[in-house]
């Protein structure tokens, strides 16, 4: 794995917001469908889950989880249906799923499997 190797989370969000989307969700009730379900898959009111905390953490790579105009500030991928995850190799980017196939897991472990069959791709 080339060593500026770091695996980018893009959230279906604008910064700020996710603050936002905790305070609504636990005063009135759980949203129907939340507006970013990589966010929902990965986070908690209180942080970071702790299956994807550790996943991350023994995967070995390093990650950056950012909202989607930071990214859009900082890629040639942009614009594009955030959320996203990407492989940064050095100077560029690879996108490893798209809004489609994020959108279609459902627990955090389907997540997880997700980047697991891609990383291997580029790290067997």
């Amino acid at each position: 794995m080339h060593p500026d190797t770091i695996l980018l989370f893009v959230y279906n969000l604008d910064k700020g917001s996710l603050s936002d989307i905790w305070d609504r969700q636990y005063s009135q009730g759980h949203a129907r469908t939340p507006p970013c379900n990589l966010c929902a898959l990965i986070q908690s009111p209180v942080g970071m889950k702790k299956s994807w905390k550790r996943f991350i953490s023994v995967l070995g790579i390093p990650a950056e989880y950012l909202y989607r105009e930071e990214f859009g500030e900082q890629s040639a991928h942009a614009p594009f249906a955030s959320p996203g995850i990407f492989l940064k190799l050095g100077g560029s980017s690879i996108l490893l799923a798209g809004a489609d196939e994020i959108n279609g897991c459902r627990t955090t472990d389907d997540l997880i499997s997700l980047v697991r069959q891609r990383v291997q791709r580029y790290h067997p």
